[in-house]
């Protein structure tokens, strides 16, 4: 998200624009491999949140799936959240789900709902 006045269908969109580059293509295929984010930034030697954001167009483009990522308990709290015609921002999202759910996971499951801005 580039600013905080986005919206998370804005942000959503953003995403799936995002090309598809050999870097995104390493992360995937050692996701596919380790199934563990850290593992998957060790092995590439750069920050979790780079790969978390690879993670998120990976999800968005339809190559992983939001299962591998994110529990069902988590999942179905921030879908909740997301029915709530009234909630048009990340911020608003994580204010109104467990303290516990993190930024990357909120993100995740936006991405997989497949919302069209």
């Amino acid at each position: 998200m580039k600013n905080s006045s986005s919206t998370w269908l804005q942000w959503c969109q953003e995403y799936k624009k995002a090309p598809y580059t050999p870097k995104v293509a390493l992360t995937h295929k050692l996701f596919i491999i380790h199934k563990s984010l850290s593992k998957v930034a060790n092995k590439r030697e750069v920050n979790i949140e780079t790969i978390e954001r690879q993670i998120i167009q990976l999800i968005v483009k339809g190559l992983i799936s939001i299962d591998e990522v994110v529990e069902e308990g988590v999942k179905k709290e921030v879908l909740d959240v997301l029915e709530n015609e009234n909630i048009t921002k990340l911020s608003e999202i994580k204010e109104n789900i467990d303290k516990n759910i993190s930024w990357f996971e909120i993100k995740a499951v936006i991405a997989s709902t497949g919302i069209e801005a």
